[in-house]
């Protein structure tokens, strides 16, 4: 029966019961063997996801760095290539990304096709064909791009003058193993391809930008690649956030786990009989 506001007058609503006594929050079952192990892989994960983070921060500075040696290195004059790869003692880190010009003599004999490489979208091949210079030594000269199926183009006879940009090697890759000279590869891999030069090869390669003679229209120059941060912020980032996830999830299944155990253990509040 409701409240009828005059004095003396019962009300069937009153306020809450109080629970008899007190629970207080526990957190002794962080000793037990599967919570400490728990602990040990909570906070050696958030230790891993900051070392991960911080190292790809790391990569994003090494990577801002180069874009800016190849931009200062690109954007500077021509030099001629032996007296650059004399000054520099033929040191690959003294002579990247520079531009030059070179003259020599093709080594036909020694052409090599490096695969996998597209242009447009559409699958084709690299010619890559060492060119010697007047005081002995060679470069390899990546001078354009074929469709898959065509023929690579033998290069100019006689004396020819190139420019381009020095690129880095880019390690091994060796089409169908063996240990015998090659005419296909799968990467500029200076080294393997020393072994089949007569000549003291460079350790850097030449990205042909132009020839005289022209190069004609069988061959498609490669464009150099854009400047890129790449995805080390959005990893860095991941990584970070990984860590908060388990910086604040982990406690807070700690404190859940502890309320859960508290509410186990408290009595229900008896009934009142009507």
């Amino acid at each position: 029966m409701a409240s009828t506001g005059e004095p003396g007058a019962e009300s069937t609503e009153g306020p809450d019961p109080v629970l008899p006594y007190h629970q207080e929050v526990s957190f002794r079952f962080l000793s037990s063997p599967r919570w400490i192990a728990g602990i040990v892989i909570a906070v050696a994960s958030i230790l891993l996801f900051c070392l991960l983070g911080m190292w790809q921060l790391r990569r994003l500075e090494e990577r801002q760095t180069l874009n800016s040696i190849i931009e200062e290195r690109s954007a500077s004059p021509s030099v001629e290539l032996s007296a650059l790869a004399s000054h520099a003692g033929a040191v690959p880190g003294d002579l990247e990304w520079r531009r030059v010009t070179a003259t020599g003599m093709y080594d036909a004999a020694a052409q090599v096709i490096l695969e996998g490489r597209s242009h447009l979208n559409a699958a084709g091949s690299n010619v890559l064909t060492p060119l010697v210079l007047g005081d002995g030594t060679a470069v390899v000269v990546n001078r354009g791009w074929i469709a898959i199926d065509a023929l690579p183009p033998a290069p100019p006879t006689g004396s020819v003058t190139v420019a381009g940009v020095l690129r880095p090697d880019e390690g091994s890759g060796v089409l169908g193993g063996g240990s015998g000279p090659v005419t296909r590869i799968g990467s500029i891999d200076l080294r393997r391809l020393a072994a089949q030069i007569d000549a003291n090869l460079l350790p850097v390669y030449l990205q042909l930008e132009s020839q005289v003679p022209d190069m004609g229209d069988q061959l498609l120059p490669v464009p150099l690649p854009e400047p890129s941060e790449g995805p080390h912020l959005a990893y860095a980032i991941q990584w970070f956030l990984f860590a908060v996830i388990v910086l604040i999830g982990f406690p807070a299944l700690v404190v859940r786990t502890a309320r859960i155990s508290v509410s186990r253990r408290t009595p229900s509040t008896p009934s009142s009989v009507p």
